[in-house]
């Protein structure tokens, strides 16, 4: 089959797969989109019936409500009124109201009158039997209503009926109730098509027993399962109905609801539908020759044309010359243009292979890797560049005259087996190796070995990378390495105890790690004086302790003063040769020595030493790598210092956090204290504001609704709280103030006598009249203290008030004004005395408190807020006075305002 054909035959199957496609899934969505919508329009035809038959149902219940709820009604049910019968249950009357029954029944359930009529035939009837039958039941389910006419459906030999009952009460529906009126409707034939009129569709009503016998009985079973429940079914291609249950009164499914509809819809879909897959085979055959015609010129012709050129060039064995001939700007002229150039490049390779031949051999002989070559068979080299000549010391020709184990230090069954993985795997990473150079020196080298095919022969080219600089690396890295744990060791010791001799011997035992000795010690400088304090390597008996009793003076040693003065380490090769070097008998074999300076702060303290019974042991470079030993042993004493001052200061800060947990506690009692004093300042103000409003609202309730002779008693009444509560909030507002510190007493001189005198002539006309003597004593010269006017004669206002209060008729108050001693000072005293029934001792301490009343004022009934007094304490201390009681039961109380003295003006 020709390319043309295939591609032919593929277009045409895809097409007509495609529209058979698109035909299907169109048709699919249409028909699932207009049944939907179908569906959707029956529902709404059933919940429309349904709506139509509640809205029946309601007009029922409020025409029952209108003549249940009616005086004449309620008087017929008494009187058995004759005129009403005649007058209001005519057939005229079930007529006008669509009535098929209307029935007055008695509470107890029995018919009073009644009357039956056919709206078709115009004649009255007997009363159902069935439903009568049926009123004892209603007629209860009538009085457990919660309200409202009772309604529903029924189901009677007659046919289904429809019905409200209502109690027969008062048109102001009062009662008790004299019975019930039931109304009640038939669904019977023109009932049911005033329905279909309604909803514009084909309504009927069906009893259970009598249900469609096209309705499945599972769909039945739902329908009465779940009542309300709407199932919509296609009966055939031309109708589809929908069903739903109605319950009877007693919840019980009783009829079916059926709606039927022409499906004008689904009709109208499927003439869509098959006028869209006539359009879609239209298309696809138009669509389908065009499409041929179209990829017969545009590719099929080319491609058999460049096939063909194609052929011509792989038949012309003689020369590379022909090209296609293909043109155009698409993929094809690409193509064809593409296998021109790979003819070009074609026609070039042997010359690049050439060139490429002698680039490598190049590459290879300026490499600065050694590469040989060698026979898998025997082993031999078989070339080698110039670099590996170099590394092994040997020349082309000599080299090619050994084998790879006169080279490779490895026994050779290890060697062949190295050969063999080349061999499996074609390549062979061996790592690290040594080679034996021509001399019989060792030079480490690492390994590359890969398989190769040279003239049909097997041979494995080796990659040989000189690692001797690395090593050397290496071996400095694991020194340093070494220097790096021994002090990590070092600082975790720092980190993890401030035994400061432990940490010595921490130091000396890492040095021990990094730098081979014989002895290591170390020394502290203390003034000018160097004593070694740690040692090691003295094992001779004795020959430690008499290290450590050495003392050197710092300025007299010539090793320790350089290291002083230059503050670097030291290394001495020769102690013999070193000037100033202090020779010690017991220790003349120690020849080599390196020290480092342990500075703290910048100043040195000490010094770590290590020696060597050889000489020319240390360089420098050994005093450089012990200074970082020196420099931990420097941390370390910071630290001892550090520890024993932060110890001092730990003392001082505990005897600190001890002084303020005690000011801290005392704090907390005296808090604790206020929490009690707000509580009970809450509770006093909710039951002083609670009386006064509970009695206004009392009398307030009397005054709408109590007699209207008392009307005056009870304004006194309501005045007299009102003005209790509002004395209340003034004192509460002024104590607010007070806490807020929004109180502020502007003082100047105030004579105090002048006050009591205008005191005493105010108050002296009520005094009077309750009964009392009013004696006013003053200090012969005028007397000035420093005060606020308005907020003193407020003090003294409320004293004297209290003194009226609790006097008895017959009693006396006297106001005094003097001066006294307290404390070693002078005050301007003020004092209000009565004769009343004074003060017990146990109740003086709090009679300062908020809201405090004591038993004199619960005995004598005295009207008053608890306030007073304590507003007057919170007053006088903002003048920087004291308020002071004085008081014996039975013989009276004294309270004596003490102010500071002021000059007159």
């Amino acid at each position: 089959m020709s390319l043309r054909t295939k591609v032919i035959l593929a277009w045409v199957t895809t097409t007509v797969a495609l529209f058979v496609v698109l035909y299907v899934a169109l048709s699919r969505i249409l028909l699932s989109q207009f049944l939907q919508l179908e569906t959707l329009n029956t529902l709404n035809h059933v919940q429309r019936a349904r709506q139509a038959l509640d809205n029946e149902l309601e007009t029922l219940r409020a025409t029952t409500t209108d003549w249940a709820s009616w005086d004449d009604s309620y008087e017929f049910m008494q009187t058995g009124s004759e005129d009403f019968v005649d007058s209001n249950l005519m057939p005229e009357t079930l007529e006008t109201l669509r009535l098929n029954v209307l029935l007055y029944v008695t509470p107890a359930g029995a018919v009073f009158r009644g009357r039956a009529y056919d709206l078709q035939t115009r004649q009255l009837l007997p009363l159902p039997a069935d439903l009568l039958a049926q009123l004892p039941a209603l007629h209860q389910l009538t009085l457990s209503a919660p309200g409202g006419p009772m309604s529903g459906l029924l189901v009677l030999p007659e046919g289904p009926l429809i019905f409200a009952v209502q109690p027969i009460l008062t048109s102001h529906e009062q009662g008790p109730p004299r019975g019930a009126l039931l109304m009640a409707r038939f669904l019977d034939a023109p009932q049911v098509e005033l329905l279909s009129d309604l909803i514009q569709g084909s309504v009927t009503v069906q009893s259970i027993q009598q249900a469609d016998p096209l309705l499945p009985a599972a769909t039945l079973h739902t329908l009465l399962d779940t009542a309300g429940t709407v199932m919509v079914l296609p009966l055939d291609d031309q109708t589809v109905t929908g069903y739903v249950a109605l319950t009877d009164i007693y919840g019980s499914p009783a009829l079916l609801l059926r709606v039927s509809n022409d499906r004008e819809i689904y009709q109208a879909t499927l003439i869509t539908v098959r006028l869209i897959g006539l359009a879609l085979l239209l298309i696809g055959i138009v669509f389908g020759v065009l499409a041929v015609i179209l990829l017969e010129r545009v590719l099929l012709t080319r491609v058999s044309r460049l096939a063909a050129d194609v052929h011509a060039i792989g038949t012309d064995d003689a020369t590379l010359a022909l090209r296609t001939g293909v043109t155009g700007s698409d993929e094809l002229t690409g193509l064809a243009r593409s296998i021109n150039s790979m003819l070009d490049r074609l026609a070039a390779s042997h010359q690049a292979r050439l060139d490429s031949e002698a680039r490598y051999r190049s590459m290879v002989e300026q490499s600065s890797e050694g590469i040989l070559l060698v026979n898998v068979q025997t082993r031999a080299i078989m070339d080698a560049n110039p670099r590996v000549c170099e590394l092994l010391g040997y020349t082309l020709a000599e080299i090619c005259t050994v084998t790879l184990y006169d080279l490779v230090a490895l026994a050779p069954p290890a060697l062949d087996a190295n050969i063999e993985r080349v061999l499996t795997s074609g390549h062979f990473h061996v790592a690290e190796r040594h080679y034996r150079r021509r001399d019989g020196t060792l030079i480490p080298v690492e390994v590359t070995a890969a398989l190769l095919q040279i003239e049909n022969r097997q041979a494995i080219s080796v990659l040989l990378h000189d690692i001797t600089q690395r090593k050397q690396m290496e071996l400095v890295a694991r020194e340093q390495q070494t220097l790096t744990e021994a002090l990590r060791d070092t600082a975790a010791a720092l980190s993890s105890t401030l035994d400061f001799d432990e940490l010595l011997d921490r130091i000396l035992d890492n040095v021990g790690k990094v730098l081979p000795h014989d002895t290591s010690e170390i020394m502290l400088i203390t003034g000018d004086i160097a004593q070694i304090v740690r040692v090691r390597g003295y094992n001779e008996p004795n020959l430690a302790a008499f290290v450590l009793s050495l003392r050197f003076r710092v300025e007299e040693t010539a090793n320790l003063r350089h290291m002083l003065q230059t503050g670097l380490p030291l290394a001495i090769p020769d102690t013999r040769t070193f000037p100033g070097w202090v020779a010690l008998p017991e220790i003349a074999w120690l020849r080599s020595l390196a020290g480092a300076p342990i500075r703290r702060k910048g100043v040195m303290v000490g010094l770590v030493t290590v020696g060597s019974a050889t000489a020319g042991f240390y360089q420098q470079a050994h005093a450089e790598r012990l200074q970082a030993f020196a420099d931990q042993a420097g941390v370390a004493i910071e630290n001892a210092h550090l520890y024993e001052a932060v110890q001092q200061h730990a003392a001082e800060m505990e005897e600190r956090v001890a002084e303020r947990t005690h000011a801290l506690l005392e704090a907390n009692v005296k808090l604790r204290e206020l929490d009690v004093m707000k509580s009970q300042f809450v509770s006093n103000v909710s039951h002083e504001l609670r009386t006064p409003l509970a009695n206004i609202k009392l009398y307030l309730t009397l005054l709408a609704s109590g007699k209207p002779e008392r009307h005056a008693q009870y304004m006194t009444t309501l005045h007299r709280e009102a003005n209790l509560l509002h004395r209340l909030i003034e004192d509460l507002l002024q104590i607010s103030r007070l806490d807020l510190d929004k109180t502020t007493p502007t003082l100047v001189p105030v004579d105090v006598n002048h006050l009591l005198i205008t005191l005493a002539q105010d108050r002296e006309p009520l005094v009077n009249e309750r009964g009392l003597t009013l004696h006013l004593l003053m200090n012969a010269a005028p007397l000035w203290a420093q005060a606020d006017h308005r907020l003193l004669i407020q003090i003294l206002t409320t004293l004297m008030t209290n003194a009226m209060n609790y006097t008895a008729a017959g009693g006396t108050i006297t106001l005094r004004s003097f001066v006294a001693q307290s404390a070693g000072a002078e005050w301007v005293c003020v004092a209000v005395n009565d004769t009343g029934p004074g003060i017990p001792a146990e109740e003086q301490a709090q009679v300062f408190n908020r809201f405090f009343r004591g038993q004199a004022a619960l005995h004598s009934k005295v009207p008053g807020t608890g306030l007073g007094l304590a507003i007057c304490q919170e007053i006088v201390k903002l003048h920087g006075g004291h308020l002071t009681l004085d008081s014996q039961v039975g013989q009276g109380s004294t309270f004596t305002v003490m102010l500071k003295p002021a000059l007159s003006p």
